[in-house]
């Protein structure tokens, strides 16, 4: 039990340092992903999580949010990571028949014009196209790779 709450706590760590070391690499104003987007982005994501309501009485607010992973900006939609603070192991998704994998339950959430879209609903909505999940895949497979091994390891066991 020891061991694994060790486990935990260091993935969490890491995580962390790897999320402030991304961040730090987007903040500059040059960046299309650039801090004035980031907050943009979370203040419109604690708007989208506090409708769909919460067991507790505690609200989201762009402060106590966190944006995991930039994966591009597609035709103007910005596909992230966020933290949903989704605790369940290894997360496929498939849309259009494209798999993403995720290390974790955060799925990748699209935002686009001050609206959030889970990613099927995006494509589904034409705010991305098949191209764009093809090349997002590619990006988000490739980050999550490991992944990917363990299910396609799991399939051929």
């Amino acid at each position: 039990m020891k061991r694994k709450r060790k486990r935990g706590v260091l993935k969490t760590v890491i995580t962390a340092i790897l999320s402030l070391t991304f961040l730090a690499s987007c903040n500059q104003d040059d960046s299309p992903f650039n801090k004035d987007l980031q907050n943009r982005i979370k203040e419109d994501y604690a708007i989208h999580l506090n409708k769909r309501g919460r067991e507790s009485d505690e609200k989201y607010t762009a402060s106590n949010l966190f944006i995991i992973n930039f994966f591009g900006i597609y035709d103007g939609a910005v596909i992230v990571l966020m933290d949903r603070l989704a605790p369940q192991p290894l997360s496929m998704q498939k849309i259009a028949g494209v798999a993403f994998y995720y290390p974790d339950g955060n799925y990748t959430q699209v935002w686009k014009d001050g609206v959030f879209y889970e990613m099927p609903a995006a494509y589904e909505a034409g705010v991305l196209t098949y191209d764009h999940l093809l090349e997002a895949a590619e990006i988000i497979n490739d980050e999550f790779d490991y992944v990917k091994e363990a299910f396609e390891t799991r399939q051929t066991t």
